[in-house]
């Protein structure tokens, strides 16, 4: 693993990883349609990245250790009225431990974190 810069950002490059990005599955459970990761926040500090995961909701992804990235906090919403299923499309957060999670069916959901983000 090696850190370049190019054009002022920093990415970190990981060059022995067994399986690529795209595919990273973080727990051993079957995975049924819709269950990957759909969209990570663009913000981040510190070492966690919240993610709208579709039909798996929140997951906030403890990223300290690049090789083991493990769900720190994860939020299930209930399934909406009239819907099969969840489905987490969105997600961003403030300051302040608020996150908005956007649902296709149910619109925003606005769970509020207990603790400080790591940063």
């Amino acid at each position: 693993m090696h850190l370049v810069q190019c054009s002022g950002w920093l990415t970190l490059a990981i060059r022995s990883s067994a399986m690529p990005v795209s595919t990273v599955q973080l727990d051993d459970h079957p995975m049924p349609l819709r269950s990957g990761c759909h969209q990570p926040a663009e913000d981040v500090l510190g070492m966690e990245i919240h993610c709208a995961w579709f039909t798996k909701g929140l997951q906030v992804i403890d990223i300290s250790n690049p090789f083991s990235l493990k769900v720190a906090v994860s939020l299930l919403p209930p399934i909406p009225n009239g819907s099969k299923q969840v489905l987490s499309s969105d997600v961003c957060w403030d300051e302040h431990g608020l996150i908005y999670l956007f649902d296709r069916d149910r619109g925003l959901y606005i769970p509020e974190r207990e603790k400080k983000f790591c940063v």
